[in-house]
């Protein structure tokens, strides 16, 4: 189920904490996840935290599940998908360059399904 996968890749994120590839960024990221939610991951020097919200960011993903998770898995890069179209990309693009830093989660800890 997406909605189950997608907050497990959150979740997992926020498990995570912190991953030395983000060491040196700053800044945060809204994920609107359609159909879904929004999520903020904020980053700082390598700490990460993740909450369900709204609030916003400094770089602002928006998708639908199924990208997201393509995303997630490595099977599609962000900024390819968003000249695609799949993916909309507001605000910090240096940021959104980074995020290969923070994605795709490590394939031990992607969820089982990803439909």
């Amino acid at each position: 189920m997406p909605l189950d996968s997608v907050r497990e890749v959150f979740a997992g994120l926020k498990q995570r904490a912190f991953d030395p590839r983000l060491l040196g960024v700053y800044g945060s990221y809204r994920f609107d996840i359609l159909g879904i939610g929004s999520f903020h991951v904020a980053v700082h020097d390598g700490d990460l935290t993740v909450i369900e919200s709204e609030r916003g960011g400094d770089c602002v993903i928006t998708c639908s599940p199924s990208v997201f998770l393509h995303l997630v898995s490595g099977a599609q890069n962000t900024l390819t998908a968003a000249m695609q179209g799949l993916v909309e990309i507001r605000g910090d693009l240096a940021l959104a360059q980074r995020l290969h830093s923070l994605l795709p989660y490590p394939s031990e800890a992607l969820p089982a399904a990803q439909s």
